[in-house]
């Protein structure tokens, strides 16, 4: 088994990575997931850059109800 921390991913592929986690948590298909996900993007832009460093559960939050962020 080789250790986590001698696996280099790029960027593009811990992205994926966390928003397939992030679909798989909120049980929806991969396709729907992404789309509420990009419009979370377009609402909160200053996001895309720390997609890396969230947890996939708050990517669920965060993209679960954009009318809630968008309100907020």
């Amino acid at each position: 088994m080789i250790p986590s921390d001698r696996i280099a991913l790029s960027s593009e592929q811990k992205q994926v990575l966390i928003t397939s986690a992030a679909a798989r948590l909120s049980g929806l298909p991969m396709e729907q997931f992404d789309a509420q996900l990009q419009e979370l993007l377009l609402l909160l832009p200053d996001l895309r850059s720390r997609v890396l460093s969230l947890q996939p559960s708050i990517l669920v939050e965060l993209a679960g109800d954009t009318r809630a962020v968008a309100r907020d």
